[in-house]
């Protein structure tokens, strides 16, 4: 049986496979909605968007309370810029299993795209309040917080000036951004923010008070140390604080940004990620693992030329690499792009 075939091979991960089964079989949707939605579910694994929501919408009407398959077409729809068909999916979903962690995190991914933040951020703490190691929703609140942050920052410098060119109280008042969106036992609970033990402020305090003497080397190594354990332990955001006390002090540390770089994939800032990555490149930071998220970010663009590129860059450094040799055969298989070419 066809379903069982392919099942078979999805299960295994070889979703190229599936979907060459099913273009050489011939089966239309109608005839197969089974074989259908596992080709769908294939599509989207590797990336093929539009191809995905083609085969969902083929076969919908046979999964309309199907949680899983419902989630992954509203995120298929999501991805494609597609928001209002997204929600619909989402909350036929969300109807089925009010409850569901994976369904509401993805739904919060959704209203952050929207710039819906208040609402992202009342699902996500639903989420982590009832599964407090969901590591996924912990991330998204992460990357919550610091686009919070931001929206407020631009609301402060739009308003920072008042028409006749006074200065209006925000300058003289101005509290945490983040403490005042987040209930601190929330924050703290969920993993968003962890509270600093005397321990940490004291190894802060005695690296800053380093720069402060102008010892700046041996504190810019050791700042960049702590930074990068903070990405070892999920801080995410406390690692860009780091980062921002050092390179504040003037002067430019090219291994700063790489490490900005995996602060801004920890937290699905992928944008922010790429343009920390290519300051580390162009300041002369060449190893694998930051060519390796290079090749990453570029092919999530569809920019599978530069992806290609950064890999070529990386062999140059070491073609042995496990890591890279790893995303040269997800990104390449069979030496091909596993997407279409497509990045502006």
């Amino acid at each position: 049986m066809l379903s069982e075939t392919l099942q078979s091979h999805y299960i295994k991960k070889n979703y190229s496979e599936v979907i060459k089964i099913w273009t050489t079989s011939l089966t239309s949707p109608e005839q197969d909605p089974q074989s259908t939605y596992i080709v769908a579910a294939s599509h989207f694994n590797i990336g093929n968007f539009l191809d995905c929501s083609k085969l969902c919408s083929s076969v919908d009407g046979f999964y309309s309370s199907d949680i899983n398959f419902l989630s992954m077409y509203a995120a298929c729809l999501r991805r494609q810029g597609l928001y209002e068909e997204s929600e619909r999916f989402f909350l036929k979903a969300i109807e089925q299993d009010p409850e569901s962690p994976t369904v509401l995190n993805n739904y919060s991914n959704l209203l952050i795209d929207q710039s819906r933040l208040n609402e992202a951020k009342e699902i996500l703490e639903q989420v982590i309040k009832a599964n407090d190691t969901y590591q996924d929703a912990i991330t998204n609140y992460e990357r919550l917080k610091v686009l919070i942050n931001e929206s407020m920052e631009e609301e402060a410098d739009v308003n920072n000036n008042t028409p006749d060119g006074t200065k209006t109280e925000f300058e003289y008042d101005f509290n945490d951004p983040i403490n005042d969106a987040f209930e601190v036992s929330e924050a703290i609970k969920c993993g968003a923010f962890t509270e600093e033990t005397n321990e940490e402020n004291d190894i802060e305090n005695q690296i800053i008070g380093k720069i402060d003497q102008n010892d700046i080397e041996h504190a810019s190594l050791e700042l960049l140390q702590f930074a990068q354990s903070q990405i070892f332990s999920k801080q995410f955001n406390g690692s860009l604080e780091i980062l921002r006390k050092l390179l504040g002090r003037g002067k430019i540390v090219p291994a700063a940004y790489q490490i900005a770089c995996e602060a801004y994939v920890g937290l699905k800032l992928y944008n922010k990620a790429e343009i920390a990555g290519l300051t580390a490149f162009n300041l002369g930071i060449q190893n694998v693992a930051l060519l390796v998220n290079l090749a990453n970010l570029s092919a999530m663009r569809g920019d599978f030329l530069m992806s290609r590129r950064w890999i070529d860059i990386a062999k140059n450094v070491d073609s042995s690499d496990e890591n890279l040799l790893k995303c040269e055969t997800l990104l390449f298989p069979d030496n091909s792009p596993r997407g279409t070419n497509i990045p502006f």
